[in-house]
C-alpha cells in the first residue's frame, strides 16, 4: 500500500484527521481525502470531492448518510437517464441504506413495478402506491391505498384552507376512481370534503391558485349527483359553482354545463387517432363502428378485467339544439338500460354522463348486420325466439325499442342473439303518440311510426318482420330508396318470390308481421313466440334470381346511420350544402341531412338534363344501385324530384314540374380516394366481389378507374358523379371483370 508521506503520517499519528484530509486533497489523492472527510462527518467537503470526481454513487451515499433527503432525491432524479447498470447499483445502495422511497423511484425507472411497490410499502408511502396502482390500471388497489393515506393524514392534516396539495389530490383522486367504478355515492363525501377545504380560509389565497381544482371538484360532484338521479342537488352545486367561477362561460343549468364538457371532450377524442387509456379505466382497442355523432370501441375495463363495448358521444360541429337532442338521447339510452335487466338484452356496465361515455356488454360475435346473408332458416328461427324474449321483457316494463334492425342485434360467443342500441327507446312509451318527428330507421320503420301515430307492441313486431325477411332472403322487403312511400302504401312482398321452396308457415307469418294495419299484426308476443317455435326449418332451399353476395370482408362495414332524430327546419331543407364538384350534367354538394342526423353528399341534376333517353337511363341506373346497397358500395339514401318554391326554397310537395332531381348519397371524404393501381391484393378481391354483385344484377358501373375510396380498411365503389350521363360513349361492360382479371396497373380503355 502506498504511504501517505511523512507529513500525513504525522498528522494521522497525532489524530489530526481533518489536517490529513486537507493535505491529501492538496496532493490530489481525492478518494482517500473523501474517506477521511466522511469519517469525521464533514459531509459537505466529502460531497464536494465526490462531485468533482463525478462519482455519483459516492455522492448519493454521502447524501443518504448525511440525512439530506432533498439532495438525495435530486441525485436519484438525475440517475433516471443513466445506464441500467448504474441505476441498479444506485437502487441497491438505497436499499442498503434503508432509503426505501429513493430505492422505489429507481426501481420504477428500471420498470420493476412489483419491487417498487414493495419498497413503498416498507416506506409507508400510501399516496405513491395509489398513484402507481392507478397508472397500472389496478383501480381497486389504488382506492384502498388512497383511503389508507387519507386515514393516516386526517388526524394531523391542517384545515382552514391550508391543507396540503397532496391531501387534496388524494381526496379528489380517490373520488374520481370511485365515480369511474360506478360508486358515485362513496365518491360524494370525498368531493364534499375537498370542496370545503378549497372554499375555507382566505378566498384571495385560493382564488387564483386553486380555482382550477375547485372547478374540477364541483364538476365531478355534479356528475355524481346526476349519476345517483339527484338532479336537484346537482343544480344547487351548479348555482354555487357559477357564483365562484365568475370568469366562466355562462351556462343555464348543470346539465347544459355538463353537455358543454361532453362537446369539448368529444372533440378532443375525435381529433385523436390513438387514445390508449380513457377515464383512467378503459384501454381502447379496435374501432367497432363509427357514425356522424359517435364511435364504438372494443375496450378492456381495467377495473373489472372484462372486455366492453365503449360507446363515445362526439358532439363537435353540432348545433346547440342538435347537441342537446343527441345528449338527451344518449342519456336516455343509459337510463333505459339501467332500468332493464334481461338475459337477451345487451347490458350496461357503466355510464359517465359528463364524459359522454357508455360502457356496454361486449358481444363477441358482432352485429347480425355484419354476417353473410341470407342466414339459414334454423338460425333465423333462433334469432326470432331470442329477440322475442328480449321484447317481452322490454314491453313488460312499458318500453318500446322502435329501431329493430340487424344493426342492433348482436351475436354472443355461443351464437345466441341479444338486442341492443336503445338510443331512441324510451320508458313508458306504449300506447302514446309519437311527437318527436321521424324516429327510427327508414328501411325498417312501421307505417304508424312514419305517420306519427300511436305506438304499440306491433310497432316493434313490424321492425322484426322486416329484419326476419331480410335475414331469410338476403334482401329487404322494400328496396327503397323511397322507403316512406313503400312502407306506407306498397303491399308487403311474399318471401316465396325469392325463396320458392320457403314453407308456407314462414311466408304467411312474415306477411302478417309486415301488415300495414298494426291491429292485423301479431299483438301478443307469447303467441307469436309459440308460432315461431313451431316453424319448420328445411335445408337446401332454392332461390329465385341472383344469389345474394356475402360481405366483401370479415371487417365490420360502416354502421347504419339512417336513423332520424327530428324534423328539419325550413332553412335546413332549403340548403343543399357546400358545392365541392361539378360535372357537365350535375353539381355535387356536401350538406347535412337534418332529418336523419348525418353528413351527406347531394348530387343535383337539372330536370332538362334528365329529359332524354340518357337521362332516363341515369335515373334507372341510380334506382338499381340504390336497391343493391351493401358492403363496398356507396349508399344512396334518396332520389327526390324537387321544384322551386315561390320564396326560392326547395320543396318536394308542390304539384309542379320538377326544377331538378336531387340524389342523396352516403358521405365519403374526398381525401379517401384511391386509384386502381394503389389497391392491395385483398382490396382488389373486395372490389371484385362488389363488381360480381353488380354483374349478377345486370348493372354496369362504367367508371371504376376514377371512383374508388378506401374507408375504414375496405374499398368502397363511389356512385356520385357517375352513371350513363358521365360515360363518354357506349359502355361494353368495362368493369364487369372477374376478380382475378382486375389489373394491378391502370390501363388505357
Amino acid at each position: 500500500m502506498q504511504s501517505f508521506g511523512p507529513n500525513i503520517d504525522a498528522l494521522l499519528s497525532a489524530g489530526d484527521l481533518r489536517g490529513a484530509a486537507v493535505a491529501l486533497a492538496a496532493q490530489g489523492e481525492l478518494t482517500r481525502a473523501r474517506e477521511l472527510f466522511e469519517r469525521i462527518g464533514d459531509w459537505s467537503r466529502a460531497r464536494e470531492i465526490a462531485n468533482t470526481q463525478g462519482d455519483r454513487l459516492s455522492e448519493l451515499r454521502i447524501a443518504l448518510r448525511s440525512d439530506d433527503p432533498q439532495r438525495a432525491s435530486e441525485l436519484v432524479a438525475a440517475l433516471h437517464t443513466a445506464e441500467r447498470t448504474l441505476k441498479e447499483q444506485a437502487a441497491e445502495l438505497c436499499e442498503r441504506e434503508r432509503a426505501w422511497s429513493q430505492a422505489a423511484t429507481l426501481r420504477l425507472a428500471l420498470h420493476d413495478i412489483d419491487a417498487a411497490l414493495r419498497l413503498l410499502q416498507r416506506a409507508g408511502d400510501h399516496l405513491a402506491i395509489a398513484r402507481i396502482n392507478e397508472q397500472q390500471g389496478k383501480l381497486q388497489a389504488a382506492v384502498q391505498s388512497y383511503r389508507a393515506f387519507l386515514a393516516e393524514r386526517a388526524a394531523v392534516e391542517p384545515v382552514a384552507g391550508q391543507s396540503s396539495d397532496e391531501y387534496l389530490a388524494a381526496l379528489r383522486g380517490c373520488a374520481r376512481l370511485l365515480l369511474r367504478s360506478g360508486q358515485a355515492e362513496s365518491a360524494i363525501p370525498l368531493l364534499q370534503a375537498a370542496r370545503r377545504l378549497l372554499l375555507s380560509g382566505d378566498r384571495d389565497a385560493w382564488r387564483d391558485a386553486r380555482r382550477g381544482a375547485l372547478s374540477g371538484v364541483e364538476s365531478d360532484l355534479m356528475e355524481c349527483f346526476f349519476s345517483i338521479d339527484e338532479p336537484g342537488l346537482a343544480e344547487r352545486v351548479f348555482a354555487q359553482h357559477m357564483r365562484w367561477q365568475t370568469d366562466a362561460q355562462p351556462a343555464g343549468s348543470a346539465i347544459e354545463y355538463l353537455r358543454r364538457r361532453v362537446q369539448v371532450s368529444g372533440a378532443a377524442l375525435a381529433a385523436s387517432r390513438e387514445r390508449p387509456l380513457l377515464l383512467g379505466r378503459y384501454r381502447l382497442g379496435r374501432l367497432l363502428g363509427a357514425g356522424s355523432v359517435g364511435r364504438v370501441y372494443e375496450a378492456e375495463d381495467l377495473c373489472s378485467g372484462r372486455r366492453v363495448a365503449l360507446k363515445l358521444l362526439v358532439l363537435a360541429g353540432s348545433s346547440s339544439a342538435r347537441a342537446s337532442a343527441l345528449y338527451d338521447r344518449f342519456c336516455r339510452e343509459a337510463k333505459t338500460l339501467s332500468a332493464l335487466r334481461h338475459p337477451k338484452l345487451v347490458q350496461i356496465e357503466a355510464f359517465f354522463p359528463a364524459a359522454g361515455v357508455l360502457a356496454l356488454e361486449y358481444m363477441a360475435g358482432g352485429a347480425v348486420h355484419d354476417a353473410a346473408l341470407p342466414l339459414s332458416l334454423g338460425r333465423v328461427r333462433r334469432l326470432l325466439l331470442d329477440v322475442l324474449d328480449a321484447l317481452s321483457g322490454m314491453h313488460a316494463a312499458s318500453v318500446l325499442h322502435r329501431d329493430i334492425k340487424p344493426h342492433n342485434l348482436f351475436f354472443d360467443a355461443l351464437g345466441g342473439v341479444k338486442l341492443g342500441d336503445f338510443g331512441i327507446a324510451s320508458l313508458k312509451d306504449l300506447g302514446v303518440t309519437q311527437t318527436e318527428g321521424l324516429v327510427g330507421t327508414l328501411a325498417y320503420m312501421a307505417p304508424e311510426q312514419i305517420r306519427g301515430g300511436v305506438l304499440t307492441t306491433a310497432t316493434d313486431v313490424y321492425g322484426l318482420g322486416v329484419t326476419a325477411y331480410q335475414l331469410a332472403t338476403g334482401r329487404l322487403p322494400f328496396a327503397g330508396p323511397d322507403f316512406l312511400t313503400q312502407h306506407l302504401h306498397s303491399p308487403p312482398p311474399d318471401a316465396r318470390s325469392v325463396l320458392p321452396d320457403l314453407p308456407q308457415p314462414w311466408a304467411l307469418l312474415l306477411l302478417r308481421m309486415l301488415h300495414k294495419d298494426p291491429h292485423e299484426r301479431c299483438q301478443r308476443l307469447d303467441a307469436l313466440r309459440s308460432e315461431v317455435a313451431k316453424l319448420p326449418v328445411p335445408e337446401g332451399l332454392t332461390r329465385s334470381g341472383p344469389e345474394p353476395i356475402p360481405p366483401a370482408t370479415p371487417e365490420r362495414p360502416a354502421p347504419d346511420v339512417t336513423t332520424a332524430l327530428a324534423a328539419p327546419t325550413d332553412t335546413e331543407r332549403a340548403e343543399p350544402g357546400v358545392r365541392i364538384a361539378g360535372t357537365a350534367h350535375s353539381e355535387v354538394f356536401v350538406g347535412t341531412d337534418a332529418l336523419a342526423g348525418r353528413t351527406v353528399l347531394r348530387e343535383r341534376f337539372a330536370s332538362a338534363r334528365l329529359h332524354s333517353d340518357l337521362g332516363a337511363a341515369q335515373l334507372t341506373w341510380l334506382r338499381q344501385l340504390a336497391a343493391l346497397s351493401g358492403p363496398g358500395l356507396q349508399r344512396i339514401y334518396s332520389i327526390q324530384p324537387t321544384v322551386a318554391a315561390p320564396n326560392g326554397e326547395r320543396s318536394s310537395a308542390l304539384p309542379s314540374e320538377p326544377a331538378f332531381t336531387e340524389v342523396e348519397f352516403q358521405y365519403i371524404d374526398p381525401a379517401a380516394s384511391v386509384s386502381l393501381a394503389e389497391l392491395l391484393p385483398h382490396e382488389r378481391a373486395q372490389l371484385g366481389r362488389v363488381l360480381a354483385r353488380l354483374r349478377h344484377a345486370g348493372v354496369t358501373h362504367g367508371s371504376v378507374q376514377r371512383a374508388l375510396a378506401r374507408t375504414s380498411g375496405h374499398i368502397t365503389l363511389l356512385l356520385h358523379a357517375c352513371g350513363p350521363l358521365s360515360w363518354p360513349g357506349p359502355v361494353e361492360d368495362p368493369d364487369l371483370l372477374e376478380p382475378s382479371t382486375i389489373p394491378e396497373k391502370p390501363h388505357k380503355e
